[in-house]
This record gives C-alpha cells, sequence and structure tokens, in this order.
C-alpha cells in the first residue's frame, strides 16, 4: 500500500514538473545562436521585438511571419540612419542620425532580425551593437522559414483585402499599398515616391511626406473607392484636386497609379 502510494506521489510530481517545463520560456541569452530553425520557441514575447527589414512588396508578394513588424532597410534606414556608401561592412562613421535607430527599434527589448538573407540583417545587427544594444539577432532569410508562424503571400492569407500598386511616370515611380473592404472602400493606405535609382524621394523631403500625409488621412477619411478617387482627381473641382500633393508636380504621376487600382467592369 505505501508502495503504491509513493508511485503515486511520484507520477503526479513528474506531470506537474512536465506541465511547468512546458510553460516556461526558454531564457534568450546573447550568446544564443537563433535561427529560423528554432524560431518558434522563441515567438510570442513581450520583451522582444520582432523586425522585418524587407520593403513592403517583398511582404505582400512572398508573405511574411506573423508578429514581426516591417522597417524596411531601404526605405526607412539607408540613406537616412546611415550611408553605406554602397558597401555593408559596418564603420560607425557611416551613421547619419541615431535617433532614426533609437525611434524604430527599442533599446529595452531584445531584437530578432530577418529580409530575404543576412546581408541587410547583419548590417542592422551591426549598428544595433555599437549603439549600445545587447541582444540582437540575425535569424536567416524568410525563405529558410517553415514555422507555425509563416502567412504565405500572392493574397493566400488576408484580413479584409490587401493592395499594392505601383507605376512609373517620368522616371519616377509611385508606390500604393493599403487595405480596402469587400466593397471596396479604402480602409488603409500609403503611398510613396522613387527616383530612378530606387531611392524614396518621399522619406528625403518632409514637404512630400506632408503633402502624401495629408491625402492619405483625406482619402481614408472620405470612406471612397479607388473608382471614386480616380475621379475626384481628375475633377478640378473636387477638394482633392487642390491638395498640395496633386496640384505640384505629381499629379499625372498619381493618377496613373490609381487608374491601375481600380476594379475595371
Amino acid at each position: 500500500m505505501r508502495l503504491k502510494w509513493l508511485f503515486s506521489l511520484i507520477l503526479i510530481v513528474s506531470i506537474l514538473t512536465s506541465c511547468t517545463n512546458k510553460n516556461t520560456p526558454i531564457p534568450i541569452n546573447f550568446d544564443d545562436e537563433i535561427t529560423m530553425v528554432n524560431l518558434d520557441l522563441y515567438m510570442e514575447r513581450d520583451e522582444v521585438q520582432y523586425v522585418d527589414l524587407r520593403n513592403f512588396d517583398a511582404k505582400f508578394a512572398a508573405g511574411y511571419i506573423d508578429g514581426f513588424e516591417m522597417i524596411p532597410f531601404f526605405d526607412y534606414l539607408d540613406n537616412r540612419a546611415f550611408d553605406r556608401n554602397h558597401t555593408y561592412m559596418f564603420d560607425p562613421n557611416q551613421i547619419l542620425n541615431e535617433d532614426i535607430m533609437t525611434t524604430y527599434f527599442d533599446q529595452e527589448k531584445t531584437i530578432f532580425l530577418y529580409a530575404d538573407g543576412c546581408i541587410r540583417a547583419d548590417y542592422v545587427r551591426e549598428v544595433l551593437l555599437h549603439l549600445g544594444y545587447e541582444k540582437v539577432f540575425t535569424l536567416g532569410g524568410y525563405f529558410e522559414y517553415n514555422g507555425d508562424f509563416n502567412i504565405l503571400g500572392d493574397s493566400s492569407y488576408e484580413i479584409g483585402r490587401v493592395f499594392y500598386q505601383k507605376v512609373t511616370v517620368n522616371h519616377q515611380t509611385y508606390l500604393a499599398y493599403g487595405r480596402f473592404e469587400m466593397d471596396q472602400t479604402i480602409t488603409e493606405i500609403h503611398f510613396d515616391l522613387f527616383d530612378e535609382d530606387g531611392n524614396s524621394i518621399r522619406q528625403s523631403n518632409t514637404e512630400i511626406d506632408v503633402s502624401f500625409d495629408t491625402l492619405e488621412s483625406y482619402i481614408v477619411k472620405d470612406v471612397v473607392t479607388f473608382n471614386d478617387l480616380y475621379d475626384l482627381l481628375n475633377n478640378e473641382m473636387s477638394p482633392y484636386y487642390q491638395l498640395d500633393t496633386v496640384t505640384i508636380n505629381y499629379h499625372d504621376g498619381l493618377i496613373s497609379l490609381i487608374n491601375k487600382l481600380q476594379v475595371k467592369p
């Protein structure tokens, strides 16, 4: 009888210990090897900032890892936070604006980075380590990941509906991306403008940035479709036509862009 009671006690303790171990997160040390292979063991943690360094078109076209925020390397950081001078070998003298890095990347958290490969992530990791961040990990390339948080691109996963479109007019590329509802009304929209070398004109020009921001807010508040927007931008009497963004140099480009996003009859 005593032996049976002892066996039952050992069994209960074993089960409780097993459950406790399952729910206890693995601690993260600065010298740990964290890659796409074991990433799922470290997901959904408040103390980690998960960062996708690819451009937005890669997210929509190829897919992404759920829980990672977009901080595009080329659009948000390159030639703004640092000037690499066409190399990925980090030098402290390449840093242009530390505040941009500390604004995008939380100094109190562990940072997980990925892009299409390791080159961009490794460079950002070197910058962050130089600025005093302690736990920064390069996970690898997106296509190496086969875990449970993978969201495929090409519209195989949607919350509402996403759109992504670009067009080149007069050697400048206009980009629009965001979300719209089933009735085609736009709920989120972002514009960008790039020069011939692929550099974001919006990110480097405060006046243009403010103009596009005004247009984006106007569109969402007005609850319009792309078909509505196309008509409004072509109507000289509409309030859209009076906005700075469309009255200076960008009217033709925006018209062409919105035209491609219209729902054709």
